[in-house]
């Protein structure tokens, strides 16, 4: 992929229309927030679309009505019913995008972002309610063909609810320079269900594989269900949408499970 400068993939207009279109069915008419912030604005793509109240941030400014700054430094006061919307960075720099929505919940209500494709549906903050998400079409941002969500964030009312499995084990190992000839001999000998590459290139690998890669993991079913046409279309997924390097985690796994399959919940 090509390397975009501070992570920033400037979103297509009809992204921006649709995106406002969605969130006025959802939460409410857009004229209705009493502030619209638009953090690492760029151009200010959702500003043009915005009411005249609206208010970008950026450490590069590409357009008007945008304060210069980094939004993640910034002291925003709390307001009831704002609004933060836009693309926030993302790429190279992994989780960025996270801190923006975690930054943004602390003053504003609602946040609606686009955001990596691997986010779609991803409930993980503990104070932070996903609210509604959307997979969005695979259009070309700065350039680059990127499958993207839409994501509706706003504060959580009660806990978030904890996904545990029984019945499944989930192991991982990382290859590493200090990594001795035994310790991957003995995560080879580990019997198991299931064995993928969880780091770049993801896919399933098969039993007799004896070459060990940088990151992988091994499911072991003590109940057995039909877990490799769901395993296979989720890695298949998360290469395809993975803005940055492929990386799946053991959470990720035990939650795939767990929404997948009632009968291993714990």
């Amino acid at each position: 992929m090509a390397k975009i400068h501070n992570d920033k993939y400037y979103t297509p207009d009809p992204v921006v229309r649709k995106v406002i279109e969605v969130l006025e069915k959802d939460v409410m008419p857009i004229n209705k927030f009493s502030r619209i912030i638009e953090p690492s604005a760029g151009a200010g793509a959702f500003l043009k679309r915005l009411p005249k109240i609206a208010v970008g941030y950026d450490i590069e400014p590409q357009g008007e009505n945008i304060i210069k700054g980094d939004y993640l430094k910034q002291n925003v006061p709390y307001m009831k019913n704002s609004l933060v919307i836009g693309n926030p960075p993302f790429g190279s720099s992994g989780n960025l995008h996270t801190e923006f929505i975690k930054k943004s919940m602390e003053h504003s209500d609602y946040v609606a972002f686009v955001l990596p494709g691997d986010m779609y549906k991803k409930d993980k903050f503990e104070n932070i309610e996903l609210y509604k998400s959307y997979m969005l079409p695979a259009v070309k941002y700065s350039g680059v063909k990127l499958k993207c969500c839409f994501n509706i964030y706003r504060k959580r009312k009660g806990k978030l609810k904890e996904k545990n499995i029984k019945d499944a084990e989930i192991l991982t190992f990382s290859k590493t320079k200090s990594t001795t000839k035994q310790q991957e001999l003995y995560w080879l000998n580990i019997k198991s269900d299931f064995r993928f590459i969880a780091f770049g290139t993801i896919r399933l690998l098969k039993s007799t594989d004896k070459r060990v890669r940088a990151k992988e993991i091994k499911i072991i079913l003590k109940k057995k269900v039909n877990l490799k046409p769901v395993l296979e279309k989720y890695l298949k997924n998360r290469a395809k949408v993975a803005v940055s390097t492929p990386n799946v985690s053991k959470k990720e796994i035990v939650e795939l499970i767990y929404d997948n399959f009632p009968q291993l919940r714990e």
